[in-house]
């Protein structure tokens, strides 16, 4: 039995597109900047009130993440937007993976070694949940009529 490629199954290849760039509006920008300060100004309060463990824990926030989401709704539909949802989820359970592996080695081997397990760590997490999502989505493609 042949596997299929992604494009057979219909799914689109990862690109970049640097004709998107000129339509890239300063509103925008300014939008995102604008909850990127508020999260980091929020976590600082967060911080000097109760401490840096707390803190430190809203600094991991993805700040510009619901103005994108927003932005993305209004321009090109809530499909897109929750598509983009879901990759910044996958994204931070790949984050999750490069903290256990950096939390379990810090203290064992070198840090520079460490960094690059834990990049390896997470590469392979936000790779595999990357393709297992296409799998699932290009499976449930071909199940409908």
């Amino acid at each position: 039995m042949r596997a299929e490629s992604l494009a057979e199954r219909g799914a689109d290849p990862i690109q970049l597109d640097r004709s998107q760039l000129h339509q890239v509006k300063a509103a925008d920008l300014a939008i995102r900047f604008a909850f990127g300060c508020g999260m980091s100004v929020v976590a600082g309060a967060v911080t000097l009130a109760v401490g840096d463990h707390l803190g430190g824990l809203f600094l991991a926030f993805p700040a510009i993440l619901p103005a994108s989401l927003t932005l993305i709704g209004q321009k090109d539909g809530d499909d897109e937007a929750e598509l983009d949802a879901v990759g910044a989820t996958l994204g931070a359970v790949a984050l999750v993976a490069f903290a256990v592996v950096a939390v379990s080695l810090f203290t064992v081997i070198t840090p520079t070694v460490v960094e690059a397990l834990a990049l390896a760590g997470w590469l392979a997490v936000a790779f595999g949940l990357y393709f297992l999502a296409r799998f699932v989505v290009g499976r449930q493609r071909r199940r409908r009529p």
